[in-house]
């Protein structure tokens, strides 16, 4: 068994009114399990203690509702959870539809919850094939994303990054550096080349904008 990948998000209740805020705000506590699993112990499911990583964040929930900000919002809390970029795509997703449901509530203070869960076999191979761990994890919730094809991919625009294109890279979110060779989305988001190429191979949605590619 690889190591998979989990996620749940659900809104807490809604605490009083806070008139000191200007718009709504939500504060997300997440929660990351790291549970040991050894397949070859017959019915067991945990080889080890489980650890739990705990941070919080805040945003506003104008960031979290529309599509132009809210995946790079949130990714930006799950690479400081330490998740593999491949995983990500869906996990924001699901993150994305919880803070949907918030957009009727009246409330400025607005409490969301999500655990992820990163089940690592204490006797799987350590060359494990990621793509197979990102669908192993899934697959059971019925949830599947797809991946750019590699022609389109390839057919990707390369540009001189300069002075007033300069960019970070949303998804390592290191600078590019002025005359460093980028990549550049139909959509014209810039990202490392190495960098878009992997997301891509895993997801065929812009991370930013999620203008779709070619599968």
């Amino acid at each position: 068994m690889p190591t998979t990948y989990q996620c749940e998000a659900w809104l807490g209740e809604a605490e009083d009114m806070d008139d000191s805020l200007a718009e709504a705000v939500l504060f997300i506590h997440i929660y990351s399990h790291i549970i040991p699993f050894d397949s070859t112990e017959e019915g067991t499911s945990s080889a080890g203690v489980t650890i739990t990583i705990s941070k919080e964040f805040q945003a506003k929930r104008e960031y979290l509702i529309h599509d132009a900000t809210s995946w790079s919002t949130i990714m930006n809390m799950l690479s400081e959870m330490n998740m593999p970029l491949y995983v990500q795509p869906i996990m924001i997703m699901k993150i994305a539809e919880c803070a949907q449901e918030s957009r009727n509530l009246e409330q400025k203070v607005i409490p969301m919850f999500v655990h992820l869960k990163t089940i690592q076999s204490t006797n799987s191979s350590t060359g494990s094939d990621e793509a197979d761990a990102f669908m192993e994890s899934f697959n059971s919730q019925r949830l599947r994303f797809v991946g750019a094809s590699r022609s389109a991919i390839e057919a990707l625009e390369k540009v001189k990054v300069n002075k007033d294109s300069w960019k970070q890279c949303a998804i390592c979110l290191e600078d590019i550096s002025i005359g460093m060779e980028a990549t550049r989305m139909p959509c014209s988001h810039i990202y490392h080349g190495g960098c878009i190429k992997n997301w891509l191979e895993n997801s065929n949605l812009c991370p930013l904008c999620r203008f779709q590619v070619a599968s």
